[in-house]
């Protein structure tokens, strides 16, 4: 297992884009979803990314927006599912496909944090 990314809301994605590029991040990705509100940003450094969104839900609490969330990518992604379901983890979305294709879900952990749960490339 891996650490993929990180999540957060802001409210200013510019000022974010500028004080984390200031700190030796590139942009891998900027992009605008006007029919959604919606911007999303991805800062890289290394193989370690930090992704950012502004728009719509930027006011929603962290724990109840699917934007601010850990994300791991899983070497043995329906052993971990049938783990999590069998001592009765709270999924808020059940496994589905990402819009890279491959099989994703979102758990909650102990108090409440989004935990996204992405299929590994190896799969």
């Amino acid at each position: 297992m891996k650490l993929k990314h990180v999540s957060f809301v802001c409210q200013n994605i510019d000022l974010i884009a500028h004080f984390y590029t200031s700190l030796g991040f590139k942009v891998e990705k900027d992009i605008s979803r006007p029919e959604e509100n919606l911007r999303r940003l991805v800062l890289k450094m290394g193989e370690s990314r930090i992704q950012f969104f502004q728009g719509q839900e930027q006011q929603a609490s962290p724990s109840k927006s699917w934007m601010e969330h850990i994300a791991l990518e899983l070497d043995d992604f329906d052993g971990v599912i049938h783990t999590l379901k069998t001592t009765a983890t709270p999924f808020s979305r059940e496994p589905t496909l990402s819009p890279s294709g491959r099989r994703m879900a979102f758990v909650l952990d102990p108090e409440g944090r989004q935990v996204e749960l992405l299929e590994g490339y190896g799969v």
